[in-house]
Order: structure tokens, then C-alpha cells, then sequence
């Protein structure tokens, strides 16, 4: 993984990027999701049980943002 560009801005994000948070409760990285654009995100909801796009400039999303990766 360290051979995968890290993005430490929101605004640098380009789609397919991976995006690591840390939501609240967590003292370590607990939730990976993929970048789309537009301000947009794929999401593995648990509280949905299932997979959904979701806006990634919410206020809880920015919060919890900790890093992205570039892979390709």
C-alpha cells in the first residue's frame, strides 16, 4: 500500500480513488470507500446492509476523512 500515492486533501481526490475514515467512537481506521466525483462516493452502509452511493462533503464524511490512496 505505501506504493500507492496517498492524497491527504478531499479537493485532490480523483474517481476510483480508495478513501480510508475514521468515524466517530474509533481510534483507528474503520471504513474504506471509493471515490467517484462529483462529490460522490460508494459506501458499504451497515446500517443499510448493503452498498450505496452517498455524498462524501458532508460535514460527517469531512470530519472523518483521514487519508485517500491513488492506486492506479
Amino acid at each position: 500500500m505505501e506504493e500507492w500515492q496517498r492524497i491527504d486533501s478531499m479537493d485532490d481526490l480523483e474517481p476510483g480513488d480508495l478513501c480510508f475514515f475514521m468515524t466517530s467512537g474509533n481510534e483507528s481506521v474503520n471504513c474504506v470507500c471509493i471515490y467517484l466525483g462529483d462529490g460522490k462516493m460508494i459506501y458499504p452502509s451497515s446500517g443499510e446492509g448493503k452498498v450505496i452511493t452517498t455524498k462524501i462533503t458532508s460535514k460527517y464524511w469531512k470530519e472523518a476523512f483521514v487519508f485517500a490512496r491513488r492506486v492506479f
